[in-house]
């Protein structure tokens, strides 16, 4: 798919993909749905120059166990519920978010979910 560069798009939930690392070579992405895959990290969105535009991201029910420190500047909307995430103490807030569902994960505790201004919506 990269590519694509002027994809805004990307819908490709309900399969079996492993890694989303690709996705970070197409820079007009605003939206992907990624939900019911087996994806394990949220790498692909922890760099400071890529995925710029991205504004949400569903990738419930996949198989990740971390909330790393999110990179992605425009990032309103993050939906990672059914996953396997332990932790959230490094992901440290991020600016634009307002929306952040972490719903049937294994969390024990809130730490690293401060810092989030314009936050409206939490689910946990």
């Amino acid at each position: 798919m990269t590519h694509y560069k002027n994809l805004r798009l990307i819908e490709c939930s309900n399969n079996e993909i492993p890694i989303l690392e690709t996705l970070m070579e197409i820079p007009q992405l605003l939206i992907l749905h990624a939900a019911n895959n087996n994806v394990s990290s949220l790498k692909f969105m922890c760099i400071e120059t890529r995925l710029t535009l991205l504004r949400e991201v569903d990738l419930s029910n996949n198989k990740i166990t971390e909330l790393p420190a999110i990179k992605c500047h425009k990032l309103k909307r993050l939906i990672l519920n059914g996953n396997q995430i332990e932790s959230c103490q490094k992901f440290e807030g991020h600016p634009t978010l307002e929306t952040l569902q972490l719903k049937k994960n294994k969390l024990t505790d809130c730490k690293g979910l401060s810092n989030m201004p314009i936050l409206q919506r939490i689910d946990l």
